[in-house]
């Protein structure tokens, strides 16, 4: 019974701060829209440079 009130008061309490918060940024009306390109170039290029570590085989690897 306990741990059901100490419940009912920990989701009241949350319940209360959740509903408080508002979002209310804005973009500036001064910064231009760029394209996410570079960026997506940049990721590919470490996960292709990971993934070439990854699967390189080892230099100690004897499977002859």
């Amino acid at each position: 019974m306990r741990c059901l009130f100490y419940g009912i008061m920990a989701f009241g309490a949350s319940a209360g701060l959740a509903l408080a918060q508002t979002y209310t940024e804005k973009m500036p009306a001064s910064m231009p829209e760029k394209g996410t390109a570079i960026e997506w170039l940049f990721a590919a290029i470490f996960l292709v440079g990971c993934l070439v570590l990854g699967f390189k085989p080892a230099k100690r690897a004897n499977l002859r």
